[in-house]
């Protein structure tokens, strides 16, 4: 009985989800890297207090923006208007770029 519970909730997400107004943007492997992708809307530099200087981008996917923080000054990077594929590693207070792609 606890089975077709589970089943049932998790059936319900799957068709709440399917109807096209959800987007994960992002993939995550624990303990790795995580991929996502977007079109560059927004690059800007900034300095974070005693750590440095940090890149800030914006990726628009599905009319959706999705801010990210990355490690050191990426604008080279990040084409204003292209698709991208970032592969990154997760870390305070910013993200290391481990491969960016254009599509």
């Amino acid at each position: 009985m606890l089975r077709l519970c589970l089943l049932s909730v998790v059936l319900f997400a799957l068709l709440l989800t399917s109807c096209g107004q959800v987007f994960v943007g992002a993939f995550s492997n624990p303990g790795g890297s995580t991929v996502t992708f977007g079109t560059v809307s927004i690059v800007q530099i900034t300095v974070i207090d005693g750590n440095g200087i940090v890149t800030i981008v914006t990726l628009i996917n599905t009319g959706v923006g999705n801010q990210f923080t990355f490690c050191g000054d990426q604008r080279s990077q990040f084409p204003m208007d292209r698709l991208v594929s970032v592969t990154f590693t997760p870390g305070p207070p910013c993200a290391n770029i481990v491969q960016v792609s254009t599509m």
